[in-house]
């Protein structure tokens, strides 16, 4: 992940008629737009964003904002929650084809798939993991 060049303006963006607060992270959001109009020009309303901002984050990370700020939540797979880390499933036109195992080699991430059509999906899922194991 890359850093925010400037702290000020973490999670801010301006807008032609206020700043827009906007906090993605993992599971959590926050969306909210501070117009220039209400908080009586840019300046204000900058500084009302930012301790929203820094209100907002407390409450839902528990820590400031920091510039080199990473997500604290794991992500969570929807299809299949018992995948264990780097193991996913690969699709192709919303039908399920492969067991992909996702791994670095000579410093570049690399895939191996197993075909769940030539394989049935608990053999590659099988596969996967035993693969994933000995790396």
């Amino acid at each position: 992940m890359s850093e925010c060049q400037n702290i000020e303006l973490k999670y801010l963006t301006e807008q032609s008629n206020g700043i827009r607060l906007y906090i993605n992270r993992g599971m959590k959001k926050h969306k909210e737009l501070f117009l220039y109009r209400k908080h009586g020009g840019k300046d204000k309303t900058l500084a009302a964003a930012r301790s929203k901002r820094d209100l907002v984050h407390m409450d839902l990370f528990g820590q400031p904002i920091s510039k080199n700020f990473t997500h604290i939540l794991k992500k969570k797979n929807s299809l299949n929650p018992e995948l264990p880390p780097g193991i996913s499933l690969g699709y192709s036109r919303k039908k399920l084809l492969y067991v992909v195992v996702n791994y670095t080699q000579n410093k570049k991430p690399t895939r191996k798939r197993y075909n769940i059509e030539s394989l049935t999906y608990k053999e590659a899922l099988k596969r996967a993991i035993e693969f994933k194991k000995n790396l």
